[in-house]
């Protein structure tokens, strides 16, 4: 099925994020394990901000992207999905909307860890890179946000990717989720890519 061009993150060994100009502070993250804690997945909720604040949402995504990289595991990115974002997960892999979690994780971090996938870096199959937030987010104050990431060569300072992360809070007890990821490769090997605006086979 075509998919929406919404999907990125992150690294390898070492990564370190830069968040906003206002915030400007750097937090500097080891590298990663070969396999998931299930006792992470289990209470990844509760290691989240849960604020509808624009310093929150930063927070959720740096979170979230030192579990991604510090697992090699996709997990966390399905675990923290909306409803709509979940099913565009399953549909992108060629899951039924009823398969399991665990097999769909398994399938979507097989798909992302390929060396010619261009959302391994997320897993730190890729480059090393700086995560960048360039500007404050947006907070809608209706429960959602809009954070802008760039994601940078960590030697040479070379934009990589630019992603546009659209989040929402869970009603029942104010979570943050992914509801859209929108992506821009700079890379030689990728660009230019696939955008918001393309639909197209992401797996």
């Amino acid at each position: 099925m075509k998919l929406l061009l919404i999907f990125s993150f992150l690294l390898s060994p070492t990564l370190s994020f830069v968040v906003s100009p206002s915030r400007a502070s750097k937090l500097k993250l080891g590298g990663g394990g070969s396999g998931w804690d299930q006792d992470k997945v289990n209470g990844l909720s509760s290691s989240y901000s849960k604020t509808s604040t624009s310093s929150a949402a930063i927070d959720f995504l740096q979170t979230l992207l030192n579990d991604l990289v510090t697992a090699s595991d996709a997990t966390s990115l399905i675990e923290l999905s909306s409803p709509s974002w979940r099913n565009a997960i399953y549909e992108a892999v060629g899951a039924q909307a009823s398969a399991d979690a665990t097999v769909v994780s398994q399938k979507l971090t097989s798909a992302m860890s390929k060396t010619d996938n261009q959302f391994a870096i997320l897993l730190g199959k890729a480059e090393d890179f700086v995560a960048y937030f360039p500007s404050d987010p947006v907070d809608y104050q209706e429960g959602q946000a809009f954070v802008e990431v760039q994601l940078r060569d960590k030697s040479s300072d070379n934009l990589l990717v630019t992603m546009g992360l659209q989040l929402e809070v869970r009603d029942s007890d104010g979570q943050w989720l992914i509801a859209k990821l929108d992506w821009q490769d700079f890379r030689p090997k990728f660009y230019p890519g696939l955008s918001g605006r393309e639909w197209l086979r992401a797996f």
